[in-house]
């Protein structure tokens, strides 16, 4: 892949998994909790934390430290829009907890997005 298309493709791939996530929220008949509900939040938003640190590095000129706290800020504004959005979806409702599970999940990405790129500064 060319220089040019990292950073579409880049985003593009954080739009899709923001649809996958959405998509995930809209689904009805979901009411039994279980612990692998928290397992599964934490996961989607790890995912989503990853992508916005590789979208953000691949497209703006930003600087690492800028890249993670506003790929941080994006995943957990996301996770409370996914939360207002299942206030709208039968036997669905927002809660707090699972919001705060999902910008975990996205400080784990970006924690470890970080001790990546610490590692490869010291390596070069």
């Amino acid at each position: 892949m060319t220089n040019r298309l990292a950073p579409i493709a880049s985003w593009a791939c954080v739009a899709g998994w923001m649809g996958v996530i959405f998509y995930m929220s809209s689904k009805t008949g979901v009411t039994v909790w279980s612990p692998m509900t928290y397992v599964a939040h934490f996961t989607e938003y790890l995912v989503l934390g990853t992508l916005l640190c590789v979208a953000l590095r691949t497209s703006t000129p930003m600087r690492p430290s800028t890249a993670l706290a506003v790929a941080l800020v994006v995943a957990s504004l996301y996770g409370v829009s996914d939360e207002i959005h299942q206030a709208f979806v039968p036997t669905r409702q927002p809660d707090v907890l699972d919001w705060f599970i999902d910008t975990l999940g996205a400080s784990a990405a970006c924690g470890l997005w970080a001790l990546v790129g610490r590692k490869r500064v010291r390596d070069t």
